[in-house]
């Protein structure tokens, strides 16, 4: 047998689908009573998963959740709470019921015989395009009550509905032979045939002469061959006793050069015709602004990758979109092939590109208003944004934000033994401004810098008032779609505590020892001078990824500078300290060496279901003259987006019970979760559901009672469990997380397992925009 065809245009005559009636008790009566699906399973099924099967039918039963349909009851609800629209009830009742039942509930799914035909059909055609030519399908319906004489059939309500498949043997590739190729230069043609997708003994699969084809199409186009099309690669099957012979048949088109390359910005107002326009031509680009735009065509034309007489390549295309993207000052973005004309004494023809391109409104002005919980009580914050996408005309972006925030109430249990007027007084908040230049392009196209400076305010639920000034110079560098490296080369930070009147009475009414305290928080000021290493990846812009990975390491050092000029430039000694004070000018400054990763993966089971993890490991040290760490730079627990069972920044170091002293951090953090998503309703068009999740994990200082080994690793890894809502929005989905203590180190040896004393109210809740990770 021969099967010529081209992949994407298959058509497939699939059997005839049969579908099996207990008796004849079901007539082809239109007007019976609807059958309702009460449940559906497939059987016999082995190289395909059910779960993929269910993926692409239409026949479906009623969403459920661990063998429970809420959602259906949901929709019953409905029913029974509203009335009818003929009863004149007032229109937002019908409003409301329309939402429960179409959003949040699900109407019972009804049994059609017709769709269920085609369903068998399909299933039918999906094993044909993975090689089971004689695989059969059949389906059968049964009421899923026992058959009563007194219910008539037609009666009859909920059934089982039932898909059998018999697989048989499937065809496997006998071999694969490349036709059309002889022509190309010996790179191309190599690398046709060296990176194959298609392997001697693979059972036949349409999906992967599919992506066979996408291949062979993006190594022709990043060759010389722009004009070349999917349609320039045909495959000829041949079978005989579940073997395949595979043909590729490749037809080269014409082989071409980079032409005349011209990048036009159009005015957003003006159409082409009426709008005056600047024209440049350097380094073979022509670039060509319409109207009164302000922008550089020297950054347009380091950001085209490609030139005139150079190969055709449709990854230099890519990358000129991205980085065009990149510069953030452009909306939209496409580049469009030219005539095709000679070059004398070349025989290579050339084809020119036009590069679109219309700019985004220069300034935007954005108020926000955010509500959270990151202290486990409600905070309230405003902020308003100023930014400039083309500052200077050369793509600089200029972002300028202040906000104010503030807790609205507080910790009892943390301030117990306070008076509530002090309290009142000394609720968290918040003050920030600040600026931010970037630059696009510093060292290469791939590179940008951005200056920063902050001044910021803030009062942590510590009683401990903070005032911070800083500056940072940044060199950003993304040598790909998927990675982010930032390098901070110039990282300086004045910092200022408060006198902690208000956090040394907390340690006095807690019975702690006051020594932490002074040896972390000093009157007076002091300076930071940080050189910080972070890398990202981030694979969610990858479309045929298997799974979402979002990978980050940070590497930070602090003092490298200031201890030098401590050791051999300011050497004269200083009212207030001695010669071990690491200090400069007068200034205290920081000392130490941090670490951080984290990696977090994602995947969905099916449409509805998603299971996530995270690992978080952190470890820092201080050297040289310092002998503690700076808390604000220290590692926390506990709080929204960590161990949710504990309010934020709250647990630890090790076995530690103080709220207070929690919030002073700790040198070494291992923290994991697992969570389970299922999305089984939509809300303003965005995937909603729930949530469960497991959280562990803890902070350990690096000597004394709670630091970390593997004896205090059992005691105290801290536990939590709990299930959460998530309601889509167009920012992302709003979490609403209820977290129960399972095992909790800070309680006395005897009282950890917490889950033994829950009760249904003991759970903590937490909010948050976002997923938790």
């Amino acid at each position: 047998m021969s099967l010529a065809f081209f992949v994407l245009s298959l058509s497939v005559a699939p059997l005839c689908a049969q579908v099996v009636a207990p008796s004849d008790q079901f007539s082809a009566d239109k007007k019976r009573k609807p059958r309702y699906i009460d449940n559906l399973s497939i059987r016999g099924n082995k190289a395909i998963s059910s779960m993929e099967l269910f993926e692409e039918i239409l026949t479906k039963p009623n969403a459920s959740f661990f063998g429970i349909k809420p959602w259906l009851g949901i929709y019953r609800l409905g029913e029974l709470i509203f009335p009818d629209s003929t009863s004149g009830a007032p229109e937002w009742t019908m409003s409301l019921k329309e939402w429960l039942q179409t959003s949040v509930g699900e109407p019972p799914a009804e049994f059609d015989e017709e769709t269920f035909e085609m369903d068998l059909a399909k299933i039918r055609e999906i094993y044909f395009n993975n090689g089971y030519f004689e695989a059969k399908v059949e389906g059968k319906i049964t009421p899923s009550l026992p058959f009563i004489p007194e219910i008539a059939p037609d009666d009859t309500l909920f059934f089982n509905v039932e898909i059998q498949i018999a697989e048989g043997e499937p065809t496997r590739l006998s071999q694969i032979k490349y036709f059309g190729i002889e022509k190309l230069h010996d790179e191309l043609r190599e690398a046709i045939l060296r990176d194959e997708i298609l392997r001697k003994g693979d059972i036949y699969a349409v999906k992967q002469m599919v992506a066979e084809r996408e291949r062979i199409v993006n190594l022709m186009l990043a060759n010389g061959y722009a004009l070349f099309t999917p349609d320039s690669v045909r495959f000829i099957i041949d079978t005989l006793n579940h073997l395949a012979d595979v043909n590729v048949l490749i037809s080269p088109t014409e082989y071409l050069d980079f032409g005349k390359i011209t990048a036009i910005v159009h005015d957003p107002f003006l159409p082409d015709s009426t709008a005056p326009f600047v024209e440049t031509f350097e380094d073979s680009v022509r670039i060509r602004t319409y109207g009164a735009q302000r922008i550089s065509h020297d950054v347009i034309r380091r950001s085209v990758s490609f030139r005139p007489g150079e190969r055709t390549n449709i990854h230099k295309r890519r990358e000129t979109i991205r980085r065009l993207g990149a510069m953030g000052i452009f909306e939209s973005m496409t580049i469009r092939n030219d005539s095709i004309f000679a070059v004398e004494d070349n025989p290579t023809r050339r084809i020119g590109a036009t590069i679109e391109l219309t700019q985004l409104p220069p300034h935007q002005i954005k108020p926000e208003l955010k509500i959270d919980n990151r202290n486990n009580a409600p905070f309230a914050s405003i902020s308003v944004g100023y930014l400039n996408r083309n500052l200077m005309g050369g793509a600089e972006n200029f972002n300028l934000t202040g906000s104010i925030g503030l807790q609205l109430t507080y910790n009892r249990e943390q301030f117990a033994g306070l008076r509530e007027s002090r309290l009142i007084d000394e609720l968290p908040f918040n003050f920030d401004i600040g600026a931010e230049l970037t630059f696009p392009y510093f060292t290469s196209e791939k590179s940008r810098l951005i200056a920063t400076t902050r001044y910021i305010v803030a009062q942590p639920p510590l009683l401990l008032r903070i005032q911070n000034v800083s500056f940072r110079l940044r060199a950003q560098y993304a040598p790909n779609e998927f990675q982010r490296i930032n390098f901070d080369m110039i990282d300086l930070e004045v910092v200022s505590y408060d006198s902690a009147r208000g956090a040394r009475q907390l340690f006095i009414n807690q019975n702690r020892s006051l020594d932490l305290l002074d040896s972390l928080v000093r009157d007076g000021t002091g300076f930071n001078q940080t050189i910080r290493f972070d890398f990202a990846f981030n694979n969610l812009t990858e479309a045929r990824r298997w799974i979402d990975a979002k990978w980050n390491v940070l590497l930070e050092d602090a003092g490298l500078i200031t201890g030098f000029i401590d050791r051999y430039i300011d050497t004269k000694p200083r009212r207030g300290f001695t010669d071990a004070d690491a200090q400069i000018f007068g200034l205290r400054y920081f000392e130490y060496r941090k670490g951080f990763t984290q990696l977090a993966v994602a995947k969905f089971f099916n449409r509805f279901a998603q299971g996530a993890a995270k690992l978080q490991l952190g470890y820092m040290f201080p050297y040289g003259k310092a002998e503690e760490t700076p808390f604000i730079r220290r590692f926390f627990a506990g709080g929204p987006n960590g161990i949710r069972a504990f309010p934020f920044n709250s647990l630890g170091p090790g076995n530690n019970s103080s709220l207070v002293e929690a919030q002073f951090g700790a040198d070494i953090k291992i923290e994991t979760s697992v969570e389970y998503r299922y999305f089984f309703f939509q809300t303003l068009g965005k995937p909603s559901g729930v949530a469960l999740f497991i959280d562990a994990g803890n902070i350990w200082t690096r000597k004394g009672e709670n630091s970390l080994s593997l004896g205090s690793l059992r005691r105290s890894f801290a536990v939590g469990a709990g299930y959460g809502v998530r309601i889509g929005t167009p920012i992302g989905p709003i979490r609403l997380d209820f977290a129960y203590r399972v095992f909790d180190p800070t309680q006395p040896a005897g009282r950890r397992w917490a889950y033994k004393r829950w009760r249904l109210g003991s759970f903590l809740f937490n909010f948050g925009i976002g997923e938790a990770f």
